[in-house]
Protein backbone atom coordinates (compact mmCIF):
# COMPACT_ATOMS: atom_id res chain seq x y z
CA UNK A 1 0.00 0.00 0.00
CA UNK A 2 0.93 3.37 -0.86
CA UNK A 3 -0.09 6.78 0.66
CA UNK A 4 0.28 10.21 -1.01
CA UNK A 5 -0.25 13.73 1.30
CA UNK A 6 -2.02 16.09 -0.93
CA UNK A 7 -3.29 19.55 0.17
CA UNK A 8 -3.95 17.86 4.06
CA UNK A 9 -5.87 14.76 2.01
CA UNK A 10 -3.76 11.23 2.48
CA UNK A 11 -4.93 8.86 -0.35
CA UNK A 12 -4.01 5.54 -0.54
CA UNK A 13 -3.27 3.43 -3.16
CA UNK A 14 -2.48 -0.23 -4.27
CA UNK A 15 0.53 -1.08 -6.51
CA UNK A 16 -1.77 -1.79 -9.13
CA UNK A 17 -4.04 1.13 -8.85
CA UNK A 18 -0.38 3.08 -9.99
CA UNK A 19 0.07 1.23 -13.02
CA UNK A 20 -2.38 3.75 -14.61
CA UNK A 21 -0.53 6.70 -12.89
CA UNK A 22 2.40 8.98 -14.42
CA UNK A 23 4.40 12.17 -13.65
CA UNK A 24 2.14 15.13 -14.80
CA UNK A 25 5.18 17.92 -15.51
CA UNK A 26 2.47 19.51 -17.56
CA UNK A 27 -1.06 19.79 -19.45
CA UNK A 28 -2.73 21.06 -22.50
CA UNK A 29 -4.58 23.95 -21.92
CA UNK A 30 -8.09 21.93 -22.14
CA UNK A 31 -7.13 19.40 -19.62
CA UNK A 32 -6.17 22.63 -17.04
CA UNK A 33 -9.82 23.78 -17.61
CA UNK A 34 -10.94 23.95 -13.38
CA UNK A 35 -7.81 23.33 -12.16
CA UNK A 36 -5.51 25.98 -10.40
CA UNK A 37 -1.75 26.12 -9.37
CA UNK A 38 0.09 28.74 -7.32
CA UNK A 39 2.33 29.73 -10.38
CA UNK A 40 2.46 28.58 -13.71
CA UNK A 41 4.44 28.19 -17.24
CA UNK A 42 2.22 28.26 -20.85
CA UNK A 43 3.92 27.87 -23.65
CA UNK A 44 1.02 28.50 -26.60
CA UNK A 45 0.96 26.91 -29.94
CA UNK A 46 -0.42 28.72 -33.16
CA UNK A 47 -3.39 30.86 -32.24
CA UNK A 48 -4.43 29.80 -29.09
CA UNK A 49 -7.77 32.21 -29.99
CA UNK A 50 -9.76 34.05 -27.27
CA UNK A 51 -11.07 31.07 -25.34
CA UNK A 52 -8.28 29.00 -24.82
CA UNK A 53 -6.34 32.20 -24.25
CA UNK A 54 -8.84 33.22 -21.03
CA UNK A 55 -8.14 29.25 -19.86
CA UNK A 56 -4.53 29.72 -19.64
CA UNK A 57 -4.78 32.91 -17.99
CA UNK A 58 -6.84 32.43 -15.45
CA UNK A 59 -5.02 29.24 -13.90
CA UNK A 60 -2.60 30.59 -11.82
CA UNK A 61 -2.93 31.85 -8.65
CA UNK A 62 0.23 34.33 -8.12
CA UNK A 63 2.18 34.27 -11.17
CA UNK A 64 1.93 33.14 -14.54
CA UNK A 65 5.29 33.27 -17.38
CA UNK A 66 4.24 33.09 -20.69
CA UNK A 67 6.67 31.95 -23.55
CA UNK A 68 6.45 32.36 -27.09
CA UNK A 69 8.26 33.42 -29.90
CA UNK A 70 5.87 35.46 -31.32
CA UNK A 71 4.44 37.92 -28.79
CA UNK A 72 2.65 40.57 -31.53
CA UNK A 73 1.21 36.75 -33.11
CA UNK A 74 -0.13 36.17 -29.72
CA UNK A 75 -1.85 39.43 -29.20
CA UNK A 76 -3.49 39.43 -32.23
CA UNK A 77 -4.70 35.72 -31.78
CA UNK A 78 -6.04 36.30 -28.68
CA UNK A 79 -8.67 38.96 -29.94
CA UNK A 80 -10.19 36.17 -32.18
CA UNK A 81 -13.06 33.52 -31.23
CA UNK A 82 -12.11 30.13 -32.27
CA UNK A 83 -15.22 29.03 -30.37
CA UNK A 84 -17.47 27.74 -33.19
CA UNK A 85 -14.55 25.67 -35.09
CA UNK A 86 -15.38 22.47 -36.47
CA UNK A 87 -13.11 20.07 -37.64
CA UNK A 88 -12.81 21.79 -41.19
CA UNK A 89 -11.74 24.44 -39.44
CA UNK A 90 -8.75 23.59 -37.85
CA UNK A 91 -6.97 22.32 -41.43
CA UNK A 92 -4.51 24.84 -41.94
CA UNK A 93 -3.97 26.68 -44.93
CA UNK A 94 -1.60 29.29 -45.73
CA UNK A 95 -3.77 32.77 -45.84
CA UNK A 96 -3.51 35.17 -48.49
CA UNK A 97 -2.26 37.37 -46.29
CA UNK A 98 -0.87 37.11 -42.85
CA UNK A 99 -1.32 39.33 -40.26
CA UNK A 100 1.49 37.64 -38.34
CA UNK A 101 3.78 37.86 -41.61
CA UNK A 102 2.95 41.51 -42.07
CA UNK A 103 3.66 42.12 -38.60
CA UNK A 104 7.07 40.94 -38.70
CA UNK A 105 7.51 42.02 -42.11
CA UNK A 106 6.82 45.64 -40.66
CA UNK A 107 9.03 45.14 -37.66
CA UNK A 108 11.83 44.26 -39.95
CA UNK A 109 11.33 46.75 -42.34
CA UNK A 110 12.00 49.59 -38.74
CA UNK A 111 14.92 47.78 -37.74
CA UNK A 112 16.45 47.47 -40.65
CA UNK A 113 15.70 51.56 -41.16
CA UNK A 114 17.03 52.14 -37.90
CA UNK A 115 20.36 49.91 -37.92
CA UNK A 116 20.99 51.94 -41.54
CA UNK A 117 20.41 55.25 -40.06
CA UNK A 118 23.51 54.65 -37.31
CA UNK A 119 27.13 55.37 -37.58
CA UNK A 120 28.81 51.98 -38.51
CA UNK A 121 32.82 51.71 -39.12
CA UNK A 122 34.36 52.02 -42.65
CA UNK A 123 36.35 49.48 -43.22
CA UNK A 124 40.17 51.12 -44.01
CA UNK A 125 41.28 50.23 -47.61
CA UNK A 126 43.92 46.68 -47.26
CA UNK A 127 46.13 47.77 -50.07
CA UNK A 128 46.45 50.98 -48.26
CA UNK A 129 47.71 48.55 -45.34
CA UNK A 130 49.75 46.59 -47.53
CA UNK A 131 51.65 49.13 -48.98
CA UNK A 132 51.94 51.18 -45.68
CA UNK A 133 53.37 47.79 -44.19
CA UNK A 134 55.81 47.16 -47.12
CA UNK A 135 57.02 50.74 -47.11
CA UNK A 136 57.70 50.92 -43.03
CA UNK A 137 59.45 47.80 -43.42
CA UNK A 138 61.91 48.83 -46.30
CA UNK A 139 62.62 52.27 -44.92
CA UNK A 140 63.27 50.30 -41.34
CA UNK A 141 66.16 48.63 -43.12
CA UNK A 142 67.03 51.76 -45.10
CA UNK A 143 67.50 53.68 -41.63
CA UNK A 144 69.15 50.68 -40.06
CA UNK A 145 71.84 50.76 -42.49
CA UNK A 146 72.43 54.38 -42.37
CA UNK A 147 72.81 54.33 -38.95
CA UNK A 148 75.65 51.73 -38.98
CA UNK A 149 76.92 54.22 -42.28
CA UNK A 150 77.08 56.81 -40.33
CA UNK A 151 78.91 54.98 -37.27
CA UNK A 152 81.44 53.98 -39.29
CA UNK A 153 82.28 57.28 -40.97
CA UNK A 154 82.04 58.79 -37.82
CA UNK A 155 84.57 56.68 -36.57
CA UNK A 156 86.51 56.84 -39.52
CA UNK A 157 86.44 60.89 -39.50
CA UNK A 158 87.59 60.54 -35.86
CA UNK A 159 90.65 58.15 -36.54
CA UNK A 160 91.65 60.69 -39.57
CA UNK A 161 95.31 62.14 -39.31
CA UNK A 162 95.52 66.12 -38.19
CA UNK A 163 95.29 68.06 -41.43
CA UNK A 164 99.13 68.92 -43.08
CA UNK A 165 100.53 72.16 -42.15
CA UNK A 166 104.14 73.79 -42.45
CA UNK A 167 104.59 71.60 -38.97
CA UNK A 168 103.00 68.44 -39.80
CA UNK A 169 104.06 67.24 -43.50
CA UNK A 170 102.92 64.18 -42.24
CA UNK A 171 99.06 65.02 -41.90
CA UNK A 172 95.94 63.98 -44.24
CA UNK A 173 95.38 66.93 -47.21
CA UNK A 174 92.65 69.37 -46.04
CA UNK A 175 90.60 68.41 -49.15
CA UNK A 176 90.41 65.01 -48.00
CA UNK A 177 89.14 65.91 -44.94
CA UNK A 178 86.34 68.08 -45.73
CA UNK A 179 85.51 65.40 -47.75
CA UNK A 180 85.14 63.00 -45.48
CA UNK A 181 83.37 65.64 -43.64
CA UNK A 182 80.66 66.18 -46.15
CA UNK A 183 80.25 62.56 -47.17
CA UNK A 184 78.83 62.40 -43.10
CA UNK A 185 77.00 65.28 -43.13
CA UNK A 186 75.60 64.14 -46.30
CA UNK A 187 74.53 60.50 -44.68
CA UNK A 188 73.17 62.18 -41.80
CA UNK A 189 71.01 64.41 -43.40
CA UNK A 190 69.79 61.71 -45.40
CA UNK A 191 69.43 59.28 -42.09
CA UNK A 192 67.30 62.20 -40.46
CA UNK A 193 65.51 62.39 -43.68
CA UNK A 194 64.58 58.45 -43.65
CA UNK A 195 63.93 58.39 -39.90
CA UNK A 196 61.48 61.74 -40.53
CA UNK A 197 59.39 59.52 -43.29
CA UNK A 198 59.57 56.13 -41.19
CA UNK A 199 58.32 58.03 -37.80
CA UNK A 200 54.95 59.81 -40.31
CA UNK A 201 54.37 56.42 -41.94
CA UNK A 202 54.11 54.25 -39.03
CA UNK A 203 51.82 56.91 -37.12
CA UNK A 204 50.01 56.27 -40.62
CA UNK A 205 50.14 52.68 -40.00
CA UNK A 206 49.11 52.47 -36.53
CA UNK A 207 45.98 54.96 -37.55
CA UNK A 208 45.42 52.15 -40.29
CA UNK A 209 45.39 49.07 -37.30
CA UNK A 210 43.50 50.79 -35.06
CA UNK A 211 40.60 51.76 -37.58
CA UNK A 212 40.97 48.04 -39.10
CA UNK A 213 40.57 46.87 -35.33
CA UNK A 214 37.59 48.56 -34.59
CA UNK A 215 35.94 47.70 -37.82
CA UNK A 216 36.97 43.90 -37.23
CA UNK A 217 35.54 44.41 -33.89
CA UNK A 218 32.08 45.69 -35.22
CA UNK A 219 32.12 43.04 -38.16
CA UNK A 220 32.70 40.03 -35.71
CA UNK A 221 29.93 41.42 -33.77
CA UNK A 222 26.73 39.16 -32.91
CA UNK A 223 24.71 41.99 -33.52
CA UNK A 224 26.41 42.98 -37.21
CA UNK A 225 25.28 39.16 -38.43
CA UNK A 226 22.33 39.58 -37.25
CA UNK A 227 21.32 42.77 -39.17
CA UNK A 228 22.96 41.72 -41.67
CA UNK A 229 20.97 39.01 -42.47
CA UNK A 230 17.92 40.94 -41.72
CA UNK A 231 19.04 43.39 -44.61
CA UNK A 232 18.98 40.62 -46.64
CA UNK A 233 15.78 39.37 -45.80
CA UNK A 234 14.34 42.97 -46.66
CA UNK A 235 15.88 42.78 -49.66
CA UNK A 236 14.11 39.15 -51.07
CA UNK A 237 11.98 40.10 -53.69
CA UNK A 238 8.87 38.96 -52.68
CA UNK A 239 9.51 40.55 -49.20
CA UNK A 240 9.50 44.17 -50.99
CA UNK A 241 6.66 43.46 -52.83
CA UNK A 242 4.24 42.61 -49.92
CA UNK A 243 5.68 45.75 -47.92
CA UNK A 244 4.43 48.11 -50.98
CA UNK A 245 1.24 46.46 -51.19
CA UNK A 246 1.78 47.37 -47.44
CA UNK A 247 2.60 50.78 -47.82
CA UNK A 248 0.18 51.28 -50.29
CA UNK A 249 -2.67 49.48 -48.41
CA UNK A 250 -1.91 52.24 -45.37
CA UNK A 251 -1.51 55.58 -48.03
CA UNK A 252 -5.45 53.49 -49.10
CA UNK A 253 -6.96 53.02 -45.63
CA UNK A 254 -5.99 56.75 -44.69
CA UNK A 255 -7.99 58.01 -47.57
CA UNK A 256 -11.13 55.39 -46.79
CA UNK A 257 -10.92 56.80 -43.39
CA UNK A 258 -10.93 60.84 -44.66
CA UNK A 259 -13.64 59.95 -47.01
CA UNK A 260 -15.65 58.52 -44.18
CA UNK A 261 -15.00 61.62 -41.22
CA UNK A 262 -16.42 63.63 -43.84
CA UNK A 263 -19.36 61.92 -45.47
CA UNK A 264 -20.26 58.80 -43.45
CA UNK A 265 -23.42 58.62 -42.22
CA UNK A 266 -24.71 55.57 -40.16
CA UNK A 267 -26.96 52.84 -41.39
CA UNK A 268 -27.65 50.04 -38.35
CA UNK A 269 -24.50 50.85 -36.57
CA UNK A 270 -22.16 50.95 -39.76
CA UNK A 271 -20.67 54.31 -40.97
CA UNK A 272 -21.59 54.10 -45.22
CA UNK A 273 -20.93 56.44 -47.65
CA UNK A 274 -21.79 55.40 -51.35
CA UNK A 275 -20.01 57.61 -54.26
CA UNK A 276 -20.71 56.94 -57.62
CA UNK A 277 -17.97 54.46 -58.18
CA UNK A 278 -16.96 53.17 -54.73
CA UNK A 279 -19.27 52.39 -51.36
CA UNK A 280 -16.87 53.14 -48.35
CA UNK A 281 -18.30 51.36 -44.90
CA UNK A 282 -16.42 51.50 -41.17
CA UNK A 283 -17.37 49.01 -38.34
CA UNK A 284 -15.54 49.31 -35.17
CA UNK A 285 -12.48 48.32 -36.37
CA UNK A 286 -13.76 47.23 -39.54
CA UNK A 287 -12.73 49.03 -43.01
CA UNK A 288 -13.88 47.58 -46.37
CA UNK A 289 -14.25 49.12 -49.57
CA UNK A 290 -16.39 48.15 -52.50
CA UNK A 291 -16.14 48.92 -56.29
CA UNK A 292 -19.59 49.79 -57.68
CA UNK A 293 -21.28 46.50 -58.50
CA UNK A 294 -19.12 44.09 -56.76
CA UNK A 295 -20.24 42.06 -53.89
CA UNK A 296 -16.79 41.07 -52.37
CA UNK A 297 -14.88 43.98 -50.83
CA UNK A 298 -11.76 45.17 -53.28
CA UNK A 299 -10.16 46.44 -49.81
CA UNK A 300 -10.40 44.78 -46.02
CA UNK A 301 -8.78 45.93 -42.70
CA UNK A 302 -9.10 46.19 -39.41
CA UNK A 303 -7.14 48.31 -37.27
CA UNK A 304 -5.20 46.58 -33.95
CA UNK A 305 -2.58 49.54 -33.96
CA UNK A 306 -4.58 50.75 -30.49
CA UNK A 307 -4.30 47.35 -29.32
CA UNK A 308 -0.48 46.78 -29.93
CA UNK A 309 -0.88 45.28 -33.28
CA UNK A 310 -1.15 46.64 -36.87
CA UNK A 311 -3.40 47.82 -39.79
CA UNK A 312 -4.28 44.13 -40.71
CA UNK A 313 -4.92 44.08 -44.46
CA UNK A 314 -7.82 40.76 -44.96
CA UNK A 315 -8.19 41.56 -48.41
CA UNK A 316 -6.45 43.91 -51.28
CA UNK A 317 -7.47 43.17 -54.64
CA UNK A 318 -7.34 47.19 -55.76
CA UNK A 319 -6.56 48.13 -59.03
CA UNK A 320 -3.72 50.97 -59.88
CA UNK A 321 -6.80 53.39 -61.23
CA UNK A 322 -8.90 52.29 -57.76
CA UNK A 323 -5.65 54.60 -56.02
CA UNK A 324 -5.98 56.67 -58.12
CA UNK A 325 -9.24 57.76 -58.07
CA UNK A 326 -9.43 57.85 -54.60
CA UNK A 327 -6.71 59.78 -54.28
CA UNK A 328 -7.32 62.33 -56.22
CA UNK A 329 -10.88 62.82 -54.85
CA UNK A 330 -9.46 62.83 -51.16
CA UNK A 331 -6.57 65.71 -53.02
CA UNK A 332 -9.98 67.84 -54.04
CA UNK A 333 -11.53 67.48 -50.56
CA UNK A 334 -8.82 68.39 -48.69
CA UNK A 335 -8.50 71.49 -51.33
CA UNK A 336 -11.99 72.50 -50.76
CA UNK A 337 -12.15 72.24 -46.87
CA UNK A 338 -8.65 74.30 -46.77
CA UNK A 339 -10.64 76.91 -49.33
CA UNK A 340 -13.49 76.63 -47.20
CA UNK A 341 -11.57 77.87 -44.00
CA UNK A 342 -9.61 80.04 -45.96
CA UNK A 343 -12.99 81.97 -46.72
CA UNK A 344 -15.20 81.49 -43.58
CA UNK A 345 -12.55 80.22 -41.14
CA UNK A 346 -12.72 76.77 -39.23
CA UNK A 347 -15.53 75.29 -38.34
CA UNK A 348 -16.89 72.70 -35.69
CA UNK A 349 -19.53 71.82 -37.80
CA UNK A 350 -19.38 69.42 -41.03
Amino acid sequence: MISINTRGKVETLTPDQLVHVDYAYCRTVHAAQGWTAQEAIWAPGNNPGKEQTYVALSRAKTELEIVTTNRQGLGLSAERSRGQENAQDLVIIEPAFSAERDAELLVLQRDVKAWLKQDHPESPDPEMGKDLQWQVRYLSEQRSDLKVSCREQQQEFEEMEPERTLFNWGGERPEVIEAKRQLLEESKQQLGYVEGTWQQLQGQLQDWQKEMDVYQQWDKDPQTQLMREKVEQLQDPDVQERLQQLQLAYGLYANCVKVLNRFGVYEEGIRVFQGQRYRFESEGQHLRLFRQGDEQPIFQTMDMRQLGGILEVQQLDVRPDDYQQIGSGVRLLERQIRQSIQREGPSLVR
